[in-house]
C-alpha cells in the first residue's frame, strides 16, 4: 500500500511539474502554432483540407477556439488543485525545477542564436 502511495505521489509531482511548465511557457513564450492559428482565425487541420463554406469555416473556428479555451481552463484548475496538495517544501522544489528549466531554455536559445549568427557571418565572408 505504501508503495502505491509513493508511486502515485511521484506521478503527481511529475504531472504538476509538466503542468506548471506549460502554464509558465504560455505566459512567457511566443504562441504555439495552434494558438497562432486561433489568433489568425484559420481552420485547423485536417478540416482545412476540405472544401468548406464560409459559414462552416466560421463555425469550425469558433468550436476549436472554445475547445482550446476549455482545455486551458481545465489544465489551470488541475494545476491549482494539485499545487494545493503539496507541502511548502515540495512547492519550493517544484519552483527550483521550473527555474532550472527556464535557465536551460534561455541558454539553449542564446546558443542557437549565436550559432545562427555565426553561420550568417560565414556566408558573408565567402
Amino acid at each position: 500500500m505504501l508503495r502505491i502511495k509513493l508511486v502515485v505521489g511521484i506521478f503527481a509531482l511529475i504531472l504538476l511539474g509538466s503542468l506548471s511548465v506549460r502554464a509558465d511557457d504560455a505566459a512567457t513564450t511566443q504562441p504555439s502554432k495552434s494558438e497562432a492559428r486561433e489568433v489568425s482565425g484559420k481552420v485547423p487541420s485536417p478540416y482545412s483540407k476540405l472544401t468548406l463554406t464560409d459559414e462552416q469555416k466560421s463555425q469550425i473556428i469558433d468550436i476549436h477556439q472554445k475547445a482550446n479555451a476549455e482545455v486551458r481552463a481545465t489544465e489551470k484548475k488541475e494545476d491549482a488543485d494539485i499545487t494545493a496538495l503539496l507541502t511548502d517544501d515540495q512547492k519550493s522544489q517544484l519552483k527550483k525545477m521550473d527555474d532550472d528549466r527556464k535557465a536551460e531554455q534561455k541558454a539553449k536559445r542564446a546558443e542557437k542564436k549565436k550559432a545562427n549568427g555565426d553561420s550568417s557571418d560565414k556566408k558573408d565572408s565567402q
